[in-house]
């Protein structure tokens, strides 16, 4: 005698297609992610590849004593904590002169454009500056201003230097 076992109501249907549904959305979301990061990247890139190219492209690039023209905005994108050699390959390089101070601190200055007339570097007190203060590879202070201020300095006791 044969006992008729009753079938599950189960059916794999509705899992196989929830499973299906599911891996499109992680693709989705990968190729999402994909596409933010990618235009993360370009939007990085051509903001200071453009940043960069701006002083060249207005004028001198450096003053007669080799300090970078930077922009404001190029002084205000330096973060504390930042590595030096990334600041400087944004401002367009390290400026040829600045200040040592007690300790292993180094300021360096950095006209900004349009902020003076003539020459910057020929002691050119009617153009704003930013000093930008490094110790072990690091920036660890900055500061805007004309070089005749008090209130521009990352230390008392400072000395100049040519590199």
């Amino acid at each position: 005698m044969t006992v008729g076992v009753p079938r599950l109501p189960f059916s794999f249907d509705p899992l196989i297609a929830e499973a299906k549904h599911r891996a499109r959305q992680r693709r989705a979301r990968i190729a999402l992610g994909v596409l933010l990061v990618a235009g993360l990247a370009a939007g990085l890139t051509f903001t200071f590849r453009a940043s960069g190219s701006a002083y060249g492209s207005a004028g001198l690039s450096h003053d007669s004593l080799g300090h970078p023209y930077i922009t404001d905005a190029q002084g205000r994108a330096i973060g504390l904590g930042t590595l030096d050699s990334v600041a400087f390959d944004f401002l367009g390089g390290r400026s040829a002169h600045g200040v040592r101070g007690p300790g292993h601190w180094v300021g360096y200055d950095y006209p900004i454009r349009g902020t003076g007339t003539g020459d910057a570097g020929a002691v050119n007190q009617n153009y704003v500056w930013w000093r930008f203060c490094v110790m072990d590879g690091r920036v660890l202070g900055k500061f805007r201003g004309r070089p005749d201020s008090p209130t521009f300095s990352c230390s008392l006791g400072e000395s100049w230097f040519d590199r």
